[in-house]
């Protein structure tokens, strides 16, 4: 089973992180989900979702997909990284 990490961080966009996690969430069987911020805990959305989040800890052996998105002057900027 492989680990699809998702890092969170305050005011992330909605669809940005649960488009592509919807996907790997239909095959649990696959997937293990993890969530994670730079601090642990809640992490709140664009739209005042909050998600629980562990904190980021050193690397492991798991596979890493990560949604990362961030605020440019023309708006939000997402991209995933493998």
């Amino acid at each position: 089973m492989k680990t699809i990490v998702t890092i969170l961080f305050n005011d992330f966009e909605t669809l940005d992180v649960f488009g592509p996690i919807e996907v790997f969430g239909r095959l649990s069987q696959h997937f293990n989900l993890e969530f994670i911020s730079a601090n642990g805990g809640l992490v709140t959305s664009w739209v005042l979702s909050l998600i629980l989040s562990d904190m980021i800890r050193q690397s492991n052996k798991a596979t890493r997909l990560s949604t990362i998105g961030k605020k440019t002057p023309n708006g939000i900027h997402s991209q995933i990284l493998i």
